[in-house]
């Protein structure tokens, strides 16, 4: 089953979730590797299958690691991944996944990526490295979002 943006393919949410049950999970991987791969079941508590594209993200430093959950939103998947290009959660950035299928995967950066970025100061002066957007009722958005300091 093909799951493409476009406004033939009916809304995503519903294809995304008829693809698999609980869709295609992020890998979390130790802080140092740089590859990102997608796992798929049919139902939520498995079996899970490896995508056959993983590692669809190798030895890119700016998107391999995972920064939250994929978002759902206005007929688009979005993907975020911790920059960790100049250390470890630099500031995070979002991926448009245009095609997402069983056996392939595609995304390109979002136009407005970085969403999240350092301050320079308090708790989040070195870095953001995850963030779980929630668009709410009346829609506006709120989020949980975490940083990076160093405690000297």
């Amino acid at each position: 089953m093909s799951v493409r943006c476009s406004p033939a393919s009916g809304p995503i949410l519903r294809s995304f979730a008829s693809l698999r049950s609980g869709g295609c999970l992020p890998v979390r991987l130790p802080m140092n590797t740089i590859r990102c791969g997608f796992y798929y079941a049919d139902d939520l508590l498995g079996p899970w299958s490896r995508h056959p594209a993983n590692p669809i993200i190798v030895g890119d430093r700016r998107r391999a690691r995972p920064a939250g959950r994929v978002l759902v939103f206005d007929n688009q998947l979005i993907r975020f991944a911790q920059d960790c290009m100049v250390r470890y959660g630099s500031q995070v950035r979002a991926f448009e996944v245009s095609e997402l299928t069983t056996t392939s995967y595609v995304e390109r950066e979002h136009a407005q990526s970085p969403v999240l970025t350092a301050s320079g100061n308090g708790w989040n002066r070195l870095g953001m490295h995850h963030v779980d957007p929630h668009l709410l009722p009346d829609g506006s958005w709120i989020a949980a979002v975490d940083g990076y300091h160093d405690s000297n």
